[in-house]
């Protein structure tokens, strides 16, 4: 396996010196161009000045009455664009990696300027949505590339923000502010994502390899609380993601060959200037690899996977009117195989085999209309599915079945958005989403103290219903102070449960260079279908209530210079109704779970707490320098049906990461990326092993009367930290451009523990496995 990698390393650096002895001095130029819209009414901006920073001679120009925009001969690499209008913020772009290959098109929303005029003077990563004011940011594309260890994968780029970590390093899954990826949601266009990630666990929306393609990804938000009323279905974070247009005016092609997968994208119009289209195809070649006895995951993990994503594009002639088709879909298999000699098994992930497969996708049709007067509409249908198919074999136990999963659940939705600003002091927004879901779950799992196979879910197909209703207005009282006011009601229709959704958010600009913000809200999540379904000789779990958190955030930006801010957030969130084993003496809460709906009764009548506080400063990319540093000092704790409080299993007191790089412009036109990220927590909390019943077993059998209550004050859960390092050359040629990555996770090499304690199957004893070292990820890019 090293060989290999070496050989990879080697064929690269050998095809960068290629690239710059074929490339010609020339530094080049192309074109960009897009449309600037009103961010609140969605009406094209005409008179709009845009111009590229820091330009000599300026290289400017200024929108048309439909907002449409042209910059020419705009020289090639990272540029930033500035756009300015009387009575409207100064709008900045984020770092354009300007190609030979195609010309740049971008469609970017100006807000009506309300406050002290920030953002003319200083540069930061605003969110989309403006009714969302505390622990929420902006992302790109860019910097899902850019920063080291992402690998094109925006849960992992979201590593480096505040109080945000992973929950194993060969998965995608976040936890955030203590709180795990089963009270997060994710969105795309406005419809809900059941999953996102090839080989997901049942009660996760993420998986090892993200399903969804950059190729197709636009700016998007990421918040980690206290969001706007118009998400939800969650309790902790939303992140909500878009897909940019394909190009109306001229066809364009990539292709991108890497360790993870190979992508083919193409992009152009359907009828030019008025719509477009752009598609990505992926086949991983983890598959092809593990064909020739090449394992990146694990010397007996066989893994394979494909996934496709669009986005058509349809607008009228004065662009008030947009039609959308889009959709992502994935499938994966893994293949965990027995080692052929027994003597090598260590642990139950060398004797079980395990034949895992996932198939996710979302379609989407949306319609927006500007209605004219400070108003538009938008409709949007969509339909999801997750599928999963997940069986296990004990080799020990003569290949005996322990567990087997068929999980099918497909959503349909049909939602509408109504938004009008009043005046300059006023805007409402309000929306309706309805749900219908076919589901059919069936789960059994061993009873080692019965010797048989137990039946946990057997629904058959099934219909269940859900709705969510919401307001929400922004009053601008002065030019210092803002109010945000809404509330949301939704309503599960499996067993007839409701919750209020009240949520209030107060900001005041005591200055040009400060922010200050407090919000308060609640956030409701219905349970999994498989959570009420679940059959312990009865239903015990039907009669569940909606699961809510409260938020309560305090929030401090300051803006040192033009590109540097530091942020401060207090927080503090109590979950009410949260379901917890209903027998006396359990400890068990269900979101401790990491893929598993509770094989429990269960009870409302729990409550969690999480409270803490996040340091971050931040420098945007300028100037081929950018710098994002952050510290999250919390506590994670749960009540039990006891009415005692334990520490949850994300209890690990501190997040802390650093991230920086720097991009050196090179003799002969091309450019290198160099990015490094270290990554460091208190490490998760174990629940104690039951040692004598493992023993007696032969298998890991944990004290579940103790929670969790190993972690890092014990030798045995040592700090987590990892370093993550990026290379990436980048280089023109006359009509192509060509990229060049190294991404290497763990660099450092460090072995950190696993998430739980195993059974030594030889030694007959407990002890800690790691998780995976050092990860080099290689991959080229080929845009035509």
């Amino acid at each position: 396996m090293k060989k290999y990698y070496l050989s990879l390393l080697l064929l690269s650096l050998l095809t960068v010196a290629w690239g710059q002895r074929k490339a010609n001095n020339s530094g080049g130029s192309q074109l960009i161009e897009g449309l600037l819209i009103d961010a609140e009414t969605l009406e094209p901006l005409g008179g709009v000045i845009v111009f590229v920073e820091d330009s000599y001679p300026i290289i400017s120009t200024s929108s048309d009455a439909d907002g449409y925009f042209r910059l020419d001969r705009v020289p090639l690499g990272r540029q930033t664009l500035k756009a300015q209008k009387a009575g409207y913020q100064t709008f900045y772009t984020d770092n354009i990696v300007l190609r030979s290959s195609k010309p740049a098109y971008l469609e970017a929303s100006m807000e009506a300027q309300k406050d002290l005029k920030w953002g003319d003077d200083f540069r930061e990563n605003r969110p989309l949505n403006s009714f969302s004011v505390v622990s929420t940011r902006s992302f790109n594309v860019e910097e899902t590339q850019r920063y080291p260890g992402a690998i094109n994968d925006p849960s992992r780029m979201a590593l480096s923000f505040p109080a945000v970590q992973s929950y194993w390093d060969n998965n995608a899954d976040m936890i955030i502010r203590g709180n795990p990826t089963a009270t997060q949601t994710f969105f795309l266009e406005g419809v809900e994502l059941l999953g996102m990630g090839h080989f997901a666990a049942p009660m996760s929306r993420n998986g090892g390899v993200s399903a969804l393609s950059i190729a197709l990804l636009d700016k998007s938000d990421f918040s980690a609380g206290g969001f706007a009323a118009e998400y939800g279905n969650a309790q902790s974070a939303v992140l909500d993601m878009h897909f940019r247009k394909g190009n109306p005016n001229q066809q364009a092609y990539s292709f991108r060959f890497g360790l993870i997968g190979i992508d083919f994208s193409a992009e152009g119009p359907i009828q030019r200037g008025q719509s477009s289209f752009l598609v990505n195809y992926r086949y991983s070649t983890l598959g092809v690899l593990s064909q020739f006895g090449l394992y990146v995951v694990r010397s007996n993990v066989a893994n394979t996977f494909q996934d496709l994503s669009f986005n058509l594009s349809w607008e009228s002639k004065d662009r008030r009117k947009e039609l959308r088709f889009f959709g992502l879909g994935g499938l994966g298999s893994e293949q965990w195989l027995i080692k052929e000699d027994s003597s090598n098994w260590i642990n139950r992930l060398d004797h079980n085999s395990i034949d895992s497969r996932t198939a996710n996708g979302t379609l989407g049709l949306k319609y927006s209309e500007v209605l004219g007067k400070g108003a538009y509409f938008q409709a949007t249908a969509g339909a999801s599915v997750n599928g999963t198919i997940y069986n296990v074999n004990n080799a020990p136990m003569d290949s005996t079945r322990i567990e087997s999963n068929s999980l099918l659940l497909q959503q349909y939705s049909l939602s509408g958005v109504y938004s009008k600003k009043l005046d300059q002091k006023f805007r409402l927004k309000t929306g309706l989403n309805l749900y219908g879901q076919l589901y059919d779950l069936h789960h059994d799992y061993y009873n080692y103290d019965a010797e048989r196979l137990d039946t946990f879910l057997a629904t058959g197909l099934k219909f269940n219903y859900w709705a969510r209703g919401y307001a929400q207005i922004q009053w601008n009282l002065s030019k210092r102070w803002q109010i945000l006011a809404g509330g949301a009601f939704l309503f599960q229709g499996y067993n007839n449960t409701y919750c209020l959704e009240p949520r209030t958010a107060l900001m005041y600009r005591p200055s040009k260079k400060t922010k200050l913000a407090l919000s308060y809200g609640v956030y409701g999540q219905l349970l999994p279908l498989g959570t009420y379904e679940t059959q312990i000789k009865i239903n015990p779990n039907e009669t569940l209530e909606i699961a809510n958190s409260q938020h309560l955030i305090l929030s401090w930006r300051q803006a040192l210079r033009y590109d540097l801010s530091t942020l401060v957030e207090a927080w503090y969130q109590y979950g009410s109704n949260q379901p917890i084993g209903s027998e006396a003496g359990s400890t068990f809460w269900l979101y401790n779970q990491r893929k598993s709906f509770g094989r429990v009764p269960l009870s409302s009548l729990g409550a969690n707490r999480n409270y803490g506080i996040d340091l971050s400063i931040e420098k945007v990319f300028r100037r081929g320098f950018f710098l994002m540093s952050s510290l999250s000092l919390f506590r994670s704790n749960y009540r039990a049906i006891d009415n005692n409080w334990y520490r949850s299993r994300y209890d690990n007191h501190f997040v802390a990461n650093f991230t920086t790089g720097y991009e050196w412009i090179l003799p002969k036109g091309g450019r290198l990326l160099c990015s490094a990220r270290l990554l460091a927590n208190g490490g998760y909390r174990y629940m104690p092993a039951d040692t004598a019943a493992s023993l007696a077993q032969n298998r890991m059998v944990f004290d579940e009367s103790q929670g969790y209550s190993l972690g890092q004050s014990d030798e045995d859960v040592p700090v987590y930290y990892r370093l993550d390092f990026r290379l990436a050359y980048r280089k023109n040629y006359k009509k192509s451009s060509l990229t060049l990555s190294l991404d290497v996770q763990n660099m450092s090499n460090n072995l950190n523990n696993l998430y739980q304690p195993f059974y030594h199957f030889q030694e007959d004893r407990i002890y800690n496995a790691y998780q995976s070292g050092i990860l080099p990820v290689i991959a080229m890019e080929l845009d035509f």
